[in-house]
């Protein structure tokens, strides 16, 4: 499978509750077909589990597009109302990381 394929078969799922886990999310989102890969991303130095949104690869196009026509805008187990929309792999630019280079600009 390609790169592209894989990409067309990964879904951002936003606004999930903090206490939903990596069985909650397979078993939700297995009604649509195989969830491939579950990715939590966590800050280290955050006591929470994650950062309130996941990345999920459904095994196929056709399965990921049932995913997002069955849960987007669909409410969770815990009330949520869940955001679920293809993956932006595109990056976006980098804020600067010296910010008191940029306020000294100004005097």
């Amino acid at each position: 499978m390609s790169n592209k394929n894989n990409q067309d078969c990964r879904l951002y799922v936003g606004n999930i509750d903090f206490r939903m886990t990596r069985e909650d999310v397979e078993d939700l989102f297995s009604k649509a077909g195989d969830v491939v890969d579950v990715y939590f991303p966590k800050n280290e130095d955050d006591p929470r589990p994650h950062k309130g949104y996941i990345f999920i690869q459904m095994g196929d196009a056709e399965q990921t597009l049932k995913a997002i026509r069955l849960f987007h805008q669909t409410f969770d187990n815990y009330e949520r109302e869940l955001i679920v929309r293809l993956a932006d792999f595109r990056r976006k630019p980098r804020r600067s990381m010296n910010r008191k280079s940029d306020s000294n600009r100004h005097e």
